[in-house]
């Protein structure tokens, strides 16, 4: 598998570079045929790595919520990423930006109920 990442990312390096100067919109595509091709070589392995994680934290008693919320966290994260370093290549930075700033909004909606668990939780603490 490490062989067939490197064989396409120097393929497409290559094809990034010629099509750069000539056609930009282009090596646009490029990189996002490439990250679609990546996920899917990377798909099987996802259920794998998820059911360890949720074994691991099975066994030190864990909530799974916890485990729910930190994968979707990741999720947006890579996501995130992604779309934003696509922006910027394509010329985008104000959008490119934006789409970082949206997802740290979202990010911090999602961990909030936690936060808020965690505040009461050592005002709890400080009571007593």
């Amino acid at each position: 598998m490490t062989i067939k990442i490197f064989a396409l990312s120097v393929i497409c390096a290559c094809v990034y570079m010629l099509l750069s100067e000539s056609k930009p919109e282009f090596s646009v595509l490029i990189q996002i045929a490439v990250f679609a091709v990546l996920v899917m070589w990377a798909y099987p392995y996802f259920g794998r790595i998820i059911d360890m994680i949720y074994a691991s934290s099975a066994a030190v008693n864990i909530n799974s919520d916890i485990i729910k919320t930190a994968l979707k966290l990741t999720g947006i994260a890579v996501i995130t990423g992604f779309s934003s370093d696509l922006l910027e290549d394509a010329g985008a930075r104000s959008s490119a930006q934006r789409v970082t700033l949206a997802a740290k909004i979202i990010m911090l909606a999602i961990i909030a109920p936690y936060i808020t668990k965690t505040i009461e939780f050592v005002c709890s603490l400080t009571d007593k």
